[in-house]
């Protein structure tokens, strides 16, 4: 059993890293951001908000707004989860 939440942590964690490295070899996505800093801040630190964001910011063009802005939110709140998860695994 401890096996499998290990499993879901590493997922949670370098999942989307691993999606959003292969997005910048691919295509442009990094054009969502401002400057490259602000990309690899949030690749690093808030990876499941940055896919969301860019989806919205692509599907609207560059625009986000209405229900773009919930999923945000709510990608915030899958990013909190999955760190604090992995920090409750490494104290137990």
């Amino acid at each position: 059993m401890q096996i499998g939440c290990c499993l879901v942590s590493f997922i949670l964690i370098l999942g989307p890293r691993f999606i959003l490295f292969w997005e910048w070899m691919l295509s442009d996505w990094y054009n969502a951001f401002e400057t490259w800093y602000y990309a690899f801040l949030c690749w690093l630190f808030v990876p499941w908000t940055s896919m969301v964001y860019i989806y919205a910011y692509f599907n609207n063009n560059g625009q986000i707004n209405g229900w773009y802005w919930f999923w945000i939110v709510f990608a915030v709140f899958i990013d909190l989860g999955s760190v604090s998860s992995s920090s409750n695994k490494k104290q137990k």
